[in-house]
């Protein structure tokens, strides 16, 4: 294998694959963890989220869609999904012991027959 030609001065190495944090990242300033997490500085975030609320909120107002009803939908499909999750889960229990009456006696038929072999 050949060598990496040199680095000129005016030529900056490649980035590495991954970003570390510096050993002294508390250095960097107290609002660098929230502008990671926000995706920007938190203030403009937070300002940019206030308008597009307020924007949505009024085409939902428009047809009709009150922010209580969002919140009984969202409790409504929770409970329409716990219990259908529940049927799933006693329907799905009741195949699986159908299955394993079959399946697992003949695994270990050919797991007790097959031992003589080797």
């Amino acid at each position: 294998m050949s060598a990496p030609p040199p680095y000129h001065h005016e030529q900056q190495p490649p980035p590495p694959s991954y970003a570390p944090l510096p050993p002294d990242a508390a250095a960097h300033g107290p609002g660098n963890a929230a502008a990671r997490f926000f995706g920007g500085n938190p203030l403009w975030v937070l300002l940019r989220l206030a308008l597009l609320s307020v924007g949505v909120g009024l085409v939902l107002s428009a047809f009709g869609i009150r922010p209580w009803n969002v919140l009984y939908y969202i409790r409504d499909l929770a409970d329409f999904a716990i219990l259908n999750v529940r049927h799933i889960a006693g329907t799905a229990w009741g195949y699986f012991l159908v299955g394993a009456v079959v399946v697992f006696p003949i695994w270990l038929l050919t797991r007790l027959l097959g031992s003589g072999r080797r």
